[in-house]
């Protein structure tokens, strides 16, 4: 490849860690070129659908604290740079036995990176948040800073950054082709061909296609989440209602994911076949990939300040108990999420009590007078809950739009172009099982349902680092359905990682090369 570079960097798929990628690598000064199938923020990929929960005691393993950690700080530095509410500190709880993963694997990153953090019976659960009607053998633990992310609006945060230090965005421009020979990448897509120093690929569930060549064990997971209408005032029937599967923008949000009426079930053949020359081809695999970033599940802030010990919970951050969570707020300065102000309606604090959530093992003492206050953010961290081996789902406290909630892990594999975009009545039933032993107040008609991809590894951890064969081509995924809160920190690895070659965090647990052979 004789012909000189257009840009520093190209950044092939511009999601939630490809957008971030092209803010940092710009504010460094860079020549970036961005490109991405669709328009984002979309919802045809793993970075849409208005939220996804940040959390601190990592129950996946230790190693992702240090790094969530800088992500906190990421996103506080996004919303003040741009003035968006980006992340509402809710609480996080994490459900199960004793013996299971979820919990051991939350109170083991806590200790050992000495957060705060509360373990919680079921009895003090189903006391302190009474939407949960939980069997006595789950325990819990409960840690202060987790809470919820806009990804929507996170993605456009960054975008707009990247612009404004001049990065070249081109959007429904699908990723063809790309080549690399020596120190110098050539990317080829349905408009043009760009040359670069170098090429960061954040393709999300077009990893597969992408790095065809390279045999990863990667798997595209097909997942399906539902919003509960809390505020209709009768339980749902045992049939669920049609399912709606639009798209509607966050409140107040700039996002662009709404549905445009274009058909994107089919794409034309991809033209570049392989190259024999010196340089790598990589022609991309059945139909051009949709160049797209991972998100991943979900996964953060809260409106506790600091946990309650009381009736056999234990703190372990030495902080004064607090009696009634209603009563803490989000920290001062920070911004409440949206219109559904953690602080709004003190009045709800004086309502007759109302016992709304009867049955066995729930308690009578103090459940609210309407089923849209038990999952309000005050009243409903967000949780992940893991049943039993194989099955774990989540869910986020109603901030206007309902209770949403989804199963873990849970979907058919897929490819990327031929999945079913749409959410069915089976999908939802699933979910709907789930709701009416554990959450039966949410037990409502659906106001909408959402296909979400995970791209996931064998061992459920990241993919991020250079190519194997060649180092000018960084990769920044699979995420395994976790990655979405960790985007301004691995955009910023990934900025290291092409300027400098090297990064400050150890990424071995995240080369490709563990997945080869």
């Amino acid at each position: 490849m004789s012909h000189p570079p257009i840009a520093d960097v190209i950044v092939a798929g511009l999601g939630a860690a490809g957008s971030a990628a092209a803010y940092h690598l710009a504010r460094r000064g860079a020549r970036v070129v961005g490109v991405d199938r669709y328009t984002p923020p979309h919802a045809m990929g793993s970075s849409h659908g208005r939220s996804r929960i940040i959390r601190e005691a990592y129950f996946e393993h230790p190693l992702y604290v240090p790094l969530v950690r800088e992500a906190y700080m990421g996103w506080e530095e996004l919303e003040a740079l741009t003035g968006r509410r980006l992340y509402l500190r809710t609480g996080g709880l994490m459900l199960g036995p004793a013996d299971g993963t979820v919990v051991p694997g939350a109170r083991r990153s806590a200790l050992e990176h000495g957060l705060s953090f509360e373990e919680l019976a079921a009895e003090d659960v189903r006391r302190r948040f009474p939407a949960w009607h939980l069997p006595d053998d789950v325990v819990g633990i409960f840690e202060p800073r987790a809470g919820m992310l806009d990804p929507e609006a996170a993605i456009a945060a960054h975008l707009d950054l990247a612009r404004r230090h001049g990065a070249e965005l081109r959007f429904d421009e699908p990723l063809l082709s790309w080549r690399a020979e020596g120190d110098a990448v050539e990317v080829t897509t349905s408009r043009a061909t760009y040359r670069a120093a170098r090429l960061v690929l954040a393709v999300g569930a077009w990893t597969p296609r992408v790095l065809a060549p390279l045999g990863l064990p990667l798997v595209v997971e097909r997942n399906v989440v539902a919003w509960f209408d809390t505020t209709v005032g009768r339980a749902a029937s045992r049939t669920a209602p049609p399912v709606s599967t639009a798209s509607p923008g966050f409140g107040g949000s700039t996002a662009r994911h709404e549905s445009t009426g274009r058909d994107y079930s089919t794409a034309p053949d991809a033209s570049t076949g392989p190259d024999d020359s010196t340089g790598h081809d990589n022609a991309i695999a059945r139909d051009e990939p949709t160049v797209q970033d991972e998100p991943t599940v979900q996964d953060e802030p809260t409106v506790r300040d600091e946990p309650t010990a009381r009736d056999g919970s234990t703190a372990h951050d030495g902080s004064t108990a607090h009696d009634d969570p209603a009563d803490r707020g989000a920290p001062p300065g920070r911004n409440a999420w949206s219109a559904a102000d953690v602080l709004a309606d003190p009045e709800a604090r004086s309502r007759p009590a109302v016992d709304i959530v009867a049955g066995a093992g729930a308690r009578s003492d103090p459940p609210l007078a309407r089923a849209e206050d038990l999952f309000a953010p005050e009243r409903f961290p967000v949780f992940v809950h893991e049943v039993r081996p194989g099955l774990t789902w989540y869910g986020f406290p109603d901030t206007g739009d309902g209770v949403k909630l989804g199963i873990h892990h849970s979907g058919e594999s897929t490819d990327p172009e031929t999945e079913r975009r749409e959410a069915t009545e089976s999908d939802v039933a699933r979910i709907r099982e789930l709701v009416r032993t554990y959450l039966p107040a949410a037990d409502r008609p659906v106001r909408e349902a959402a296909v979400c991809l995970y791209t996931n590894a064998p061992d459920d951890h990241f993919v991020l680092g250079p190519h194997p064969d060649h180092p000018a081509v960084i990769v920044v995924s699979a995420c395994s359905g976790h990655g979405f809160k960790f985007a301004p920190v691995i955009g910023e690895l990934a900025a290291e990682l092409s300027l400098e070659g090297r990064s400050r965090h150890d990424l071995t647990p995240f080369r490709i090369e563990r997945l080869l052979g």
